[in-house]
C-alpha cells in the first residue's frame, strides 16, 4: 500500500489539438428515429441527445503529464458525452454544466471512463479501480484549471466528481 505522498500525481495537461465542443441540437423527427446508442442499446435519437447532449466535432488530443509517465488521449471526431454532472442546486456555487471550462474537462474524463479497457494498461496494468478513478478525477481537475478555473473551484469540482464516481456511478468504474 502506498502512502499519499508516494502515489502518482498529475503534473499538468496540455491540449495538443483543442476540441471543438458543441451542443447536439434536437430536430423534428428525433423522437421517431430509432438508433443503437454507444452502449449497444436501442433508443430514440431524442433520448440519446438528452443523455449525451455534447459533441466534440473534431478529433482532439490531450497530453497528461504525471510523475511517472506521459499519457496521450486521442478522442475521435463526433464523440458524444454527457459533460459535467452538476446538480441544479449547485450550479449557483460552481457554475453551469454548459460552461466550456467544465465541458473541456469532462471530455477526456468521460472518454477515459468509456474506454477504460484501452486506458487501464496505459495508466498501469495492476491499477485498482479506486486509483484509476482518483487519477482521472485529478485529470479532470487539471483540465479545468488549464482552461482558467481557479484552483479552489477546480479542487472542489474534482472532489465532487470523485465522490460521484465512487458512490452513484460505481458500476461504470468496475474493470475486469
Amino acid at each position: 500500500m502506498k502512502f499519499w505522498w508516494q502515489k502518482e500525481k498529475i503534473l499538468g495537461v496540455k491540449w495538443l489539438i483543442e476540441p471543438d465542443i458543441d451542443t447536439r441540437q434536437i430536430q423534428d423527427g428525433d423522437e421517431n428515429t430509432v438508433i443503437t446508442d454507444k452502449t449497444g442499446k436501442r433508443t430514440t435519437l431524442l433520448k440519446d441527445k438528452i443523455k449525451y447532449p455534447f459533441i466534440s466535432k473534431i478529433p482532439c488530443s490531450l497530453l497528461i503529464q504525471t510523475t511517472v509517465k506521459d499519457i496521450q488521449i486521442d478522442i475521435e471526431e463526433n464523440y458524444v458525452y454527457n459533460g459535467s454532472d452538476i446538480p441544479a442546486g449547485l450550479e449557483f456555487f460552481v457554475g453551469s454544466k454548459e460552461d466550456i471550462r467544465f465541458l473541456k474537462g469532462a471530455l477526456p474524463h468521460d472518454y477515459v471512463l468509456e474506454h477504460k479497457e484501452k486506458f487501464k494498461p496505459i495508466f498501469g496494468e495492476n491499477i485498482s479501480n479506486a486509483e484509476y478513478r482518483r487519477l482521472t478525477s485529478l485529470m479532470y481537475r487539471e483540465s479545468i484549471k488549464d482552461t482558467g478555473t481557479g484552483t479552489i473551484k477546480a479542487n472542489i469540482m474534482s472532489w465532487f466528481v470523485d465522490v460521484f464516481q465512487a458512490t452513484v456511478n460505481r458500476k461504470a468504474w468496475c474493470m475486469k
